[in-house]
């Protein structure tokens, strides 16, 4: 299956995405996890495509070919930022009404875009939301706490020296 992989400008980021299926067909929007890519879909996309959906999957910002349209932007990953992202390629792609799909990062941007323009979303699909929504008092098992050590580490002072002398050997190896 081929992808066609585009870009489109919105007011501060420059989007990569690939689309496939149908023009016509009912959007799905598919929004990849941290720390992955659109890659993430392509086990699902074929069937989608097969049944008829065009399925349109935005590189989040930070990842792939997506940039900052300003080199001295602000730069978050919080999730109303990942959040506005998403209104923005929507908005930019003439996206009205649409299915969107989140998995872990997307789909904190998922659930804040669902909130904040509920008009917007068709249908709301999250898959494997990321630690940090469930009870802080909530203690993980340590196999999951293990897993999440990269979360503990960007709190720290060391994580943020880490990428300011070396990010890409850290993007390499996480």
């Amino acid at each position: 299956m081929s992808q066609v992989i585009r870009s489109i400008r919105t007011n501060m980021l420059e989007v990569a995405y690939e689309e496939s299926g149908p023009s016509d067909g009912e959007t799905i929007v598919l929004l990849h996890g941290w720390p992955d890519s659109v890659r993430t879909w392509d086990a699902v996309i074929p069937a989608l495509v097969d049944a008829g959906y065009r399925c349109v999957t935005p590189y989040l910002r930070g990842f792939g070919a997506t940039r900052f349209l300003d080199s001295a932007a602000r730069r978050s990953g919080q999730a109303t930022a990942l959040a506005q992202d998403v209104k923005d390629f929507a908005d930019a792609l003439g996206l009205h009404r649409f299915v969107l799909v989140g998995h872990d990062w997307g789909a904190f941007a998922a659930y804040l875009f669902s909130a904040n323009w509920p008009e917007r979303v068709h249908r709301l699909v999250v898959l494997s939301v990321g630690y940090g929504i469930n009870n802080p008092n909530h203690l993980p098992a340590l196999p999951q706490t293990q897993a999440f050590w990269y979360q503990w580490f960007f709190q720290t002072q060391q994580a943020a020296l880490k990428l300011e002398r070396d990010r890409r050997d850290f993007c390499e190896f996480i």
